[in-house]
């Protein structure tokens, strides 16, 4: 049975719709990953990604959670907010301590341990080779690092490294840093960003426990009718049995639940706009799982009966206003006879 919830406090559709999530999952801690579209929290993605929720949402809901009592939280990391437009889209990069630019070239100093003198590289760089500029030895054959650093210590010696600013010609040894927002484009120095702490989220153990002793029984309903998927979750809204109800309107989305979540029970229309009944249990007892599935169907047809019977199928079915009436009721009698 899947495990859900009726605790003490009550939930917003949303924290009841994450706690679903979270066990049928298995899922024990809430991770936040900073990612190049964003933060986003493991395990979360699709709930994220079908409800268009971003994570701002998602952390409120959280966070909620955890003041009455759901989660325990543990600080995972910390990211830079931009100022004007409160995305986490950003990057840091180095500048210029004068202009600001973050066109920058990193250069080497050097010295002549012959004459003493003292400057850039570049400096010393005439026609591929080494020359010291004050007393025009050669230092190498060429500027290859491989040959600098055969040369002997006697020759010349990196002494420290500086950089350059491409625009203004200011040379520093330490630049600045500046955050450049991805979503706005603004650029903001580290005096002006926000700073935000973000934690994981570590479902309780008495909550799990709680959560053990209000268990609903899980079922999933494969089924492209927009109105008998309603009708069929009314009735089980009805039943004095605790249902936790999950549609999906292909055969495809079906099987990639079936494949992530373990169900008490699979609804099953056999006419499907991208599979038949048939194709869909040929596919579960492919993975190696047979959950119970009731077939329904609106065609009385005893050949397709016989076929998905032996396929594994619990039942099938045929669709009515009295069958609906009395699915919970069917339900229960199939699981209590296989378990």
């Amino acid at each position: 049975m899947l495990e859900t919830t009726e605790l003490d406090e009550e939930l917003t559709w949303d924290e009841e719709a994450i706690l679903n999530t979270i066990i049928t999952h298995g899922i024990r801690t809430i991770t936040p990953i900073l990612t190049p579209s964003g933060i986003v929290y493991q395990g979360l993605e699709d709930f994220m990604r079908e409800n268009e929720l971003d994570w701002e949402i998602i952390t409120k809901i959280l966070d909620s959670m955890k003041k009455n009592g759901y989660f325990e939280t543990k600080e995972q990391t910390r990211v830079i907010i931009c100022p004007e437009c409160g995305s986490s889209h950003v990057y840091s990069k180095f500048a210029c301590p004068g202009c600001n630019s973050t066109e920058l070239s990193r250069m080497e100093i050097l010295e002549h341990s012959i004459c003493g003198y003292t400057g850039m590289k570049k400096d010393f760089i005439n026609n591929n080779r080494l020359i010291c500029p004050k007393c025009n030895i050669k230092l190498s054959k060429n500027i290859s690092r491989k040959n600098e650093t055969s040369r002997k210590k006697s020759d010349y010696q990196r002494i420290g490294t500086v950089s350059e600013c491409d625009s203004c010609a200011l040379r520093f040894e330490k630049p600045t840093t500046i955050h450049i927002c991805q979503q706005c484009s603004t650029n903001f120095a580290y005096s002006k960003a926000r700073y935000e702490t973000l934690y994981s989220y570590q479902i309780k153990e008495d909550i799990i426990q709680k959560l053990k002793d209000n268990n609903k029984l899980s079922i999933l309903l494969i089924e492209d009718e927009a109105t008998d998927a309603e009708i069929i979750n009314a009735y089980l809204k009805k039943s004095k049995e605790k249902f936790l109800l999950e549609i999906v309107n292909t055969g495809k989305k079906g099987l990639e639940k079936i494949k992530d979540n373990l169900y008490d029970l699979i609804l099953l229309d056999y006419h499907l706009p991208d599979m038949t009944g048939s194709e869909i249990l040929e596919e579960i007892r492919a993975q190696n799982i047979m959950p119970h599935v009731i077939v329904l169907t609106g065609m009385d047809d005893r050949e397709i009966a016989v076929k998905t019977m032996k396929l594994g199928a619990s039942d099938y079915l045929i669709k009515s206003a009295e069958l609906y009436k009395s699915l919970p009721e069917l339900i229960l009698k199939i699981l209590k006879k296989n378990n």
